[in-house]
């Protein structure tokens, strides 16, 4: 009887090692993300009261409907425009 130790290796790390390492991994990236987008936005907004950061995300939100009416317009004008050139 003759053991493949090369196919017992390979499938240990490709069935077992492998999936449990991507896991962490993925799961500390996950967490070194969170942390650094964690530290810029607080570097960002230092010496925002609670009152400032909400007026802001309110103008924030304002100006992307904004910018999409604009964006919105543009292409229906787009479309409009070679609608009429097709005629």
């Amino acid at each position: 009887m003759s053991i493949d130790v090369e196919n017992i290796r390979r499938r240990f790390v490709t069935e077992l090692l492998e999936p449990q390492v991507i896991l962490q991994i993925k799961n500390l990236s996950e967490k070194l993300i969170e942390k650094r987008f964690e530290q810029i936005f607080t570097e960002s907004f230092k010496g925002y009261t609670r009152e400032k950061l909400s007026r802001f995300l309110q103008e924030l939100k304002e100006y992307v409907e904004r910018v999409d009416d604009i964006l919105e317009r543009v292409r229906s004008f787009n479309l409009s425009t070679l609608a009429l050139k097709g005629s």
